[in-house]
């Protein structure tokens, strides 16, 4: 779950910040179009192939001794800062002229190597398992956002992230083993959920300069910001919670189905209730609820995923449910009590078809 969270959030960051490049495209003046995406596609491709280093370097120290793994294990992360900075420097120099550009990417590499250092500490630290990210990691990655922020808006944030991805990846062996014995402290999670937190803060970006005309004038002081917010912070825990079910109750691709239908009615109605201008604080909330409330670790996979699968929704198909918001206020709560009706009902029947599934196969392993 978490590899398929982290693939999903690398995915992510490298389509918002091509959105991104083709609307910088028009605003930077003597830059041909395309520039930028390609600027962030040469980027993307740079990063997965010092990936590749790990692999390579893996196998070659595979039939060697521990130390010499350790070895291949920091080469393999230095040609993962490496390789980026190399790019971006000639991405800044040649083609762009700017080079904001690469001290964004190293922004991102420097948060890399951070992270490697609370892999290393937290690996020999006895701390208990958890799927919550330490307010500290939080706060460091909100002041790299806000850094790569003023120096190329949104784009500069999509050049830091991709520079810092690579970490995840690996310290993915870290999540099952260390030295033989099973790791107590999740760090692999944890650092995917502060990467799949920052893709989610790049997607409303792309959200909020898609629809800018939408958004002129909502501020987060409206009435609408604090339920907004709320709502954000909780209907992934929820979704996640539908599909993982209890311990009777396994997930089931019914369940999963299910979820995902009840999300898009959820913010058919949230959209067609209180419009464009509850979006923002609602992207606040889905990315802060991802790393401070702390959940088991299928759950919190999970959540990240429904998370990440809610900002993508509403970047992409808030032009459909927009003209739901011009209807009359008659028909907006006709549209609400149907809504929920079908909400509950289908809540049921997902459930009821789940338990029936599990008894049935429970039945079949029992004869057999």
């Amino acid at each position: 779950m978490v590899a398929l969270l982290n693939g999903a959030g690398f995915a992510t960051t490298i389509c918002a910040l091509s959105a991104l490049g083709v609307y910088r495209d028009f605003v930077v003046a003597d830059v041909a179009r395309g520039t930028h995406s390609a600027v962030a596609v040469v980027l993307g491709a740079g990063v997965g192939l010092a990936l590749l280093f790990d692999v390579l370097l893996g196998e070659i120290a595979s039939n060697g001794r521990a130390t010499s793994a350790r070895l291949m294990r920091i080469v393999a992360a230095l040609a993962c800062v490496l390789v980026p900075l190399g790019i971006a420097f000639l991405e800044a120099t040649r083609v762009l002229d700017d080079m904001k550009v690469f001290f964004c990417v190293g922004t991102g590499c420097i948060l890399g190597l951070l992270g490697w250092a609370f892999a290393w500490s937290a690996s020999r630290s006895s701390q208990a398992a958890t799927a919550s990210v330490a307010p500290v990691a939080v706060l460091v990655a909100l002041c790299g956002f806000m850094f790569a922020y003023g120096l190329e808006q949104g784009f500069g944030v999509g050049l830091m992230l991709l520079a810092a991805w690579p970490i995840a990846p690996l310290l993915l062996p870290l999540n099952e083993t260390q030295e033989g014995a099973p790791l107590r402290f999740d760090v692999a999670q944890i650092v995917t959920l502060l990467g799949t937190f920052l893709a989610i803060l790049l997607v409303s970006r792309v959200f909020a300069t898609r629809f800018r005309l939408e958004l002129r004038g909502a501020t987060l002081i409206d009435q609408f910001a604090l339920f907004g917010f709320l709502a954000g912070a909780t209907v992934p825990a929820l979704l996640s919670s539908l599909v993982s079910g209890s311990q009777k109750v396994r997930a089931s691709l019914p369940r999963l189905a299910g979820a995902g239908v009840l999300g898009l009615l959820l913010l058919a109605a949230m959209l067609a209730l209180w419009g464009v201008k509850i979006v923002p604080a609602f992207f606040a909330g889905i990315a802060l609820g991802l790393v401070l409330f702390p959940a088991s670790r299928f759950n919190a996979a999970l959540g990240s995923l429904f998370s990440l699968s809610l900002a993508l929704v509403l970047t992409q198909w808030t032009n459909r449910f927009l003209p739901l918001a011009e209807a009359s206020r008659a028909h907006k709560m006709q549209f609400l009590l149907w809504g929920l009706g079908l909400s509950v009902v289908l809540v049921l029947v997902v459930d009821l078809a789940a338990r029936l599934a599990n008894r049935v196969a429970r039945t079949r392993e029992v004869s057999l």
